[in-house]
């Protein structure tokens, strides 16, 4: 497990470790950051307990006892991302903002475009 290419704030990692102590998440050992869809302002992200690694999965330490699972497909669509815990009047969640999502933002991107980089990724 290497360096990785995204960040998590201390609210985030605070969060993770809290809903690590309920009974619903405590036999996870891992996050899982994936790329759920791309829509006209951008990709969809997404962020759930897990610990299902597939061959193609690449990891990192989160902290000493978390790990962060990316597939392959999504991990080039996450490099620089910051993830924060928000509780706010909207609601509560994870919040992963990328940065570097306006090269591939706006309803006029083509769609075959970002298509062909998920489907040429290396399998």
């Amino acid at each position: 497990m290497n360096q990785h290419p995204f960040e998590f704030s201390e609210n985030a990692l605070d969060k993770i470790s809290d809903l690590r102590q309920t009974s619903d998440y405590k036999k996870f050992s891992a996050v899982r950051l994936y790329v759920e869809g791309k829509h006209c302002d951008g990709f969809s992200y997404g962020l759930c307990f897990d610990d299902f690694v597939e061959k193609q999965d690449k990891q990192w330490s989160l902290t000493n006892d978390t790990k962060v699972i990316i597939d392959k497909k999504s991990l080039q669509f996450m490099e620089g991302c910051h993830i924060e815990w928000n509780d706010n009047h909207l609601g509560a969640g994870f919040l992963i903002e990328n940065p570097n999502q306006r090269e591939f933002r706006g309803k006029f991107y083509k769609r075959s475009k970002w298509q062909e980089k998920l489907e040429n990724t290396d399998s």
